[in-house]
Parts: structure tokens; sequence; C-alpha cells
């Protein structure tokens, strides 16, 4: 029986340790290749991503340039105001100028080639707006100064392409009333200062409503109330 079992025992396989399988060459291979490619992709999107932002930060960029802002020339001995570009790739084509009630008789064309605006119609309506807004006073003058919104159409060139663009503007006056109605011992129109552009789709006429018509907006640019 002895025999027996020993010869058993000695048939039996040895027993060896498990070894971690998981730790293989082909695994630690696998997993670098996964992690290399999980780089890849992480590098890609971060990579489009930065350029999708550069794209649009230059579009922006070049979309501002070519936005136009004009600036006043004032000539008061013939009472006229110039229409400038701000830039020197920016060349006027044609404007519109549109002004709120009670200075639409002023509504017109910009006068071609120099873009001019002659402002003696303008000057008599705001002086008949200034005396229907201050009541005289023997012995006693008043100095008035306010500014008159106004929206421009404009239609110019940049870098060889043509534009067109609707914004708000303000004509600042400065005027000395009498002591007497219709006495203005001066008055000059100081020129123009840009507000804001408007939605290319957006009633000009509308859009003076907003700003002229409100109260507070009147306060505030003209000092004047109600």
């Amino acid at each position: 029986m002895s025999k027996k079992r020993s010869r058993q025992q000695q048939g039996k396989p040895p027993q060896t340790k498990e070894k971690n399988s998981y730790f293989t060459p082909q695994n630690v291979i696998a997993i670098a290749a996964a992690l290399i490619a999980l780089l890849g992709v992480w590098l890609t999107h971060n990579t489009y991503k930065l350029t999708a932002e550069q794209f649009n930060l230059a579009f922006e960029q070049n979309e501002n340039e070519n936005k136009a802002v004009w600036i006043s020339k004032v000539d008061s001995k013939d009472e006229r105001i110039t229409f400038i570009s701000n830039s020197d790739h920016i060349v006027m084509q044609r404007a519109f100028i549109y002004f709120p009630e009670p200075f639409t008789d002023s509504n017109r064309e910009i006068l071609f080639p120099n873009f001019e605006l002659p402002t003696s119609v303008l000057t008599m309506d705001v002086k008949e707006y200034l005396n229907s807004k201050f009541t005289r006073e023997k012995g006693k003058a008043l100095v008035a100064e306010g500014n008159i919104p106004f929206a421009l159409q404009s239609y110019y060139i940049s870098k060889g392409n043509s534009y067109s663009i609707q914004s708000v503007y303000h004509l600042r006056y400065i005027a000395t009333l009498g002591e007497r109605d219709n006495d203005f011992p001066t008055f000059e129109i100081q020129g123009f200062w840009f507000d804001h552009h408007l939605d290319v789709n957006e009633d000009p006429q509308e859009a003076l409503k907003k700003v002229w018509v409100n109260g507070e907006y009147r306060a505030d640019y003209t000092g004047l109330e109600n």
C-alpha cells in the first residue's frame, strides 16, 4: 500500500505558483497604443478648438476694420459739415442722413463728391426748437448746448470691396439765447460724434424715435426735459 501511495503521489504534476497574466508584454504594448491614440485625439480636438478660435478672432478683427465710422469737419462760414472717414482705406461712395421730428427738413442725400451736408436749414429748425423749449427773460441771456441724433446710411469701399452700413450719430450744438424770441446772439454747430451701428434691416426712423422721443434720452444727451 505504501508503494502504491508513493507512486500515486509521484504521478501528480508539481504545483506551481500562478503568474500575473495581465501585465504581459502584449498587454503593455496594447495599453500604450491606446494611451497614445487617446492623446492624439485630445491634441487634435484642442488644436481644432484653438484654430477655430483664431479664425473667429481674425474674422471679427477684419470685420471691425471694414466698418466705417465717419468724423466731422465743420465749416461755420459756409454753413456745411463734411463727412470724413476715420480710416485711410475706407472711402465713402454715397450716403443718406435722417433726423427725427422736428428736423426732418434736413433729411437728404449727402452732397457728392465732397460728401457735405448744408446746415442752414438745420440751423433754423434747431433755433425754432429752442424757442419752443425756453422762456426768454428780459435782461437775461441763456446758453443752451445739446445734441440731436441722426441716422446715417452710407455706402463705401474698403480694401477694394463695397459695403453698406447704417449708424446713429449725434450732432452737437451750442447757442446763446437773447431776451427776445428768435434772438440768438451766437449759434454754432460743433460737429457730430458716433454712437453705435444699427442692424442692416433696422428702420432708421424707428431707431431715431427710440432715442429722441424717449424723455430720459433727451435729458441725458441734450440737457432738455420734455
